[in-house]
């Protein structure tokens, strides 16, 4: 008799072992298309937000005829001025600034999204901060009013960019030599 009895208790355990496990997996079904959309959303950053290679995005300064956050990209061809190519309201712009009215340049990076120090330490654990690599210039313009512009740009293009701005615009140079003699570039940021 003990084995007949046996089989019930048997049998009871497994149907509650077998329900927590139920209630796992439906509580598991509700969370889990949050749970893959919080490790997408950190494997892979939206890339609508960054400048593409030989883009640049106008993200402040005194420039009113530009309007924020628009994305163009700049001819350097002409060995007189940095030409900044835009679309505004459907029509091609272009705003000229040239070399010899730079006064100064500044490359630097900061961090794209600032986050609490809990999810920074968390996102730090998966994966390496995302950066906006960001070029200011400060020139004259032909009212010989002071201007500057914040521009936005690719991860990989500030080593030539910098490099046409310390030889086109050498006077720059002389106000801040610290960002033509000291340059380093950090591609994996």
């Amino acid at each position: 008799m003990q084995t007949i009895s046996a089989i019930p208790a048997v049998s009871q355990r497994f149907r509650f072992c077998l329900m927590d496990q139920i209630v796992i997996v439906l509580a598991w079904g509700r969370l889990a298309p949050a749970f893959v959309a919080l490790l997408l959303g950190l494997a892979f950053p939206l890339k609508s937000l960054a400048v593409e290679s030989g883009e640049v995005a106008y993200t402040g300064g005194s420039l009113t005829t530009v309007p924020l956050e628009v994305t163009g990209k700049f001819d350097t061809s002409l060995p007189t001025a940095i030409i900044f190519q835009f679309r505004a309201n459907g029509h091609a712009t272009e705003i000229k600034i040239p070399y010899g009215n730079i006064t100064g340049f500044n490359y630097h990076t900061e961090v794209a999204h600032h986050l609490g120090v809990l999810p920074a330490i968390a996102v730090g654990l998966v994966k390496r901060r995302e950066r906006k690599h960001l070029i200011s210039i400060s020139f004259s313009d032909d009212a010989n009013v002071a201007q500057t512009a914040i521009f936005e740009v690719a991860k990989h293009d500030p080593p030539s960019l910098v490099a046409i701005l310390r030889a086109r615009a050498p006077q720059a140079c002389g106000r801040n030599l610290q960002a033509c003699t000291t340059y380093r570039f950090n591609p994996t940021n």
